[in-house]
């Protein structure tokens, strides 16, 4: 590491591997230098990252397990911090306490310039960066309405990077400093989600672990299990479905986060729909997986029944590796899928009986399952891949940067 080098600080604020985490990932293995990339941002910056993790350490002897964040940070060979979000007892820590631990991890580190890695993390870390006189970037990845305070917070950012063009304007409809705002689409490893899987026979031998005969249709769901990704909608319309496709089966890869009874009765209330006639059978709850690219090689169809997605990380990960999908006409979704010229694959949200139509549509249709198929490939290799995605976080850091010499 050459001795000019600066040190970016990544604040992550989930110790699981989601959408963001992911997001992330796939850029920092790039500008780290561990993969094969025309970047040469790794002998530039020397990287760390704080994430919830009592035991984050590069030492630690679960760091091995590349299921988890720690295990893919440390694989990548970044420093890990612990900065957790809970106390010992599991109740969750006040703004305060979790702001005093950061300014701490600040004060012990020095960096050049903070990424927090989500909207929470940018709230907390906002006010405590600009104290510290110090730059920092922060992701928007979610399309929620903000008190003034929480937006007032953010806004002490130096810069803000919405997903999405529909997310950046949300937020500025609702008071982020528009000034500070860029948009960077994600971008997603188009080797790792690639359409040759599904020739290879790990897809295969993966159906028939699940004991899905050969010539059914495999509809997948990845995702958050809850309302805002309409698991209701999606259980009615694969109901719906089995009316044309009676030997279809429907995958659904995710796991709930919330503790609320609320959330709790919802997904026992889909679960429940599944296991009656004339689902019974047909519907797998997977929970979650490390195999997401070859479960995408045994689908046929992605559904994706959101009600609100700022640019859903599985949308794109659908379309590098060629599986057709069928979503809402929602949030960032449009930004991705709305030039779609072979097939409409944009529903209104909660129109369950209209996503079962299009998805029969396809799966009965050879000619424009290839077509699409080919299609949404094309268009992750030309705006989606993480390369681009790379290229524009390194300049975003970059001019940051050149504001304090």
């Amino acid at each position: 590491m050459s001795n000019s080098a600066k040190t970016l600080l990544v604040v992550f604020e989930f110790d699981t591997l989601n959408g963001g985490e992911n997001s992330m990932l796939a850029v920092l293995s790039l500008l780290t230098g561990a993969a094969d990339s025309p970047l040469c941002f790794g002998s530039q910056w020397q990287i760390k990252a704080a994430l919830p993790c009592h035991a984050a350490s590069s030492s630690s002897s679960d760091t091995s397990n590349n299921a988890t964040l720690l295990g893919q940070l440390t694989k990548l060979g970044i420093e890990t911090i612990s900065l957790t979000t809970h106390l010992d007892d599991g109740t969750r820590k006040s703004q305060d306490h979790y702001r005093d631990d950061f300014a701490q991890v600040l004060r012990r580190h020095q960096p050049d310039v903070v990424l927090c890695n989500s909207l929470s993390t940018s709230r907390l870390c906002g006010p405590v960066t600009a104290e510290a006189n110090i730059l920092a970037a922060g992701y928007l990845r979610d399309i929620i309405k903000l008190s003034r305070k929480a937006v007032a917070d953010i806004n002490q950012l130096d810069r803000i990077i919405a997903v999405s063009n529909a997310t950046m304007k949300f937020h500025i409809e609702h008071g982020m400093d528009s000034q500070k705002l860029r948009v960077l689409y994600n971008g997603v490893d188009l080797e790792q989600f690639h359409p040759r899987l599904r020739e290879s026979s790990n897809a295969r031998h993966l159906k028939q672990s699940l004991n899905i005969p050969a010539r059914s249709p495999v509809v997948l769901f990845v995702g958050q299990i809850g309302m805002r990704k309409g698991i209701d909608v999606l259980v009615e319309a694969f109901g719906q479905l089995l009316e044309t496709a009676p030997s279809a089966h429907l995958l659904i890869v995710g796991q709930r986060h919330s503790q609320k009874q609320e959330a709790i009765d919802y997904e026992e209330a889909a679960a429940d729909a599944s296991e009656r006639p004339p689902l019974r059978g047909h519907v797998h709850w997977l929970g979650r997986r490390s195999d997401v690219s070859e479960l995408m090689a045994v689908a046929d169809v992605l559904l994706h029944p959101a009600r609100q997605e700022p640019l859903g990380r599985v949308l794109l990960e659908a379309a590098a590796s060629g599986l057709p999908v069928i979503t809402t006409l929602v949030g960032g979704s449009p930004e991705i899928l709305g030039c779609n010229d072979s097939f409409d694959l944009l529903c209104r949200k909660d129109d369950a009986s209209a996503m079962a139509a299009r998805v029969s549509r396809l799966l009965n249709d050879d000619r424009i399952h290839a077509a699409v198929s080919s299609e949404l490939r094309n268009l992750a290799v030309r705006r989606f891949n993480r390369e681009n995605c790379a290229k524009s976080l390194s300049s975003i850091l970059d001019d940051l940067h050149r504001q304090r010499l």
